[in-house]
């Protein structure tokens, strides 16, 4: 029931290490609450073949020519500098999105929104059966899932909802974890959805749902939500 075409294709070309560190730590970070399957790998020149995204470092990496050249013409491309003259040179090979080298998690994740066409091979989908219909939607836009009876309802990260002809237990094997976390029989969250988490309930932040958790289940959950955030602030800092 989940499905993904093939592994996104990242290639960092830089000849800075640090600056690849960070990167690969932060990419994996948001791939993971993104449910995107991803394959990163730094280069220290200009690949020979195009991957699906490139981060070229234009602050080691010579890359002002008058176009980008042939062999990633189809390659959605974020310039990574420092130095504006080195970014706006590097834009002539029509860039997708700008990043600075200490670029926060959120500026990272606005530059992935502009390259979406890039990596979207990657994303990972739901395919369930809903009645007598399907539903295929992104794994990324369940903020939490509750159980309907056989069936389960998910609430998506829009405010909407779907629901569908597949019980909790079985949904829970197909949702991968973390980010998904199963806070109590009746329901499953993203970790990244959980605004807070206090008495006993937490409180999504998508809606506002207050949901109870067992006493056995607090402990868990609160320190799956103290490895993801810790992870967050982690990644963020390298």
């Amino acid at each position: 029931m989940l499905h993904g075409e093939r592994p996104a294709r990242i290639v960092l070309c830089t000849q800075d290490d640090a600056l690849a560190l960070r990167l690969t730590a932060m990419l994996g970070r948001w791939a993971a609450a993104h449910c995107v399957e991803t394959a990163i790998q730094q280069s220290g020149s200009l690949p020979a073949q195009g991957p699906e995204l490139l981060f070229i470092d234009a602050d080691t990496i010579p890359g002002g020519g008058p176009r980008r050249p042939d062999a990633l013409a189809g390659t959605g491309l974020v310039v990574v500098s420092r130095r504006s003259r080195q970014a706006i040179s590097a834009y002539r090979w029509h860039a997708a999105a700008f990043l600075a080298p200490d670029a926060s998690r959120q500026e990272l994740g606005r530059a992935m929104d502009q390259c979406f066409s890039a990596w979207r091979c990657g994303l990972q989908w739901l395919d369930l059966p809903a009645r007598r219909e399907r539903v295929r939607l992104p794994l990324c836009q369940v903020a939490y899932a509750e159980a309907a009876g056989r069936e389960s309802i998910l609430r998506l990260t829009n405010g909407g909802s779907v629901q569908v002809s597949v019980p909790i237990k079985k949904l829970e094997e197909d949702l991968p974890g973390p980010p998904f976390f199963r806070c109590q029989k009746a329901f499953i969250v993203h970790l990244s959805g959980v605004g807070s988490f206090a008495g006993g309930r937490l409180n999504m932040a998508v809606d506002g749902r207050s949901i109870s958790v067992s006493r056995q289940q607090a402990s868990l959950l609160r320190q799956a939500l103290k490895e993801w955030r810790e992870e967050e602030t982690l990644c963020t800092s390298r």
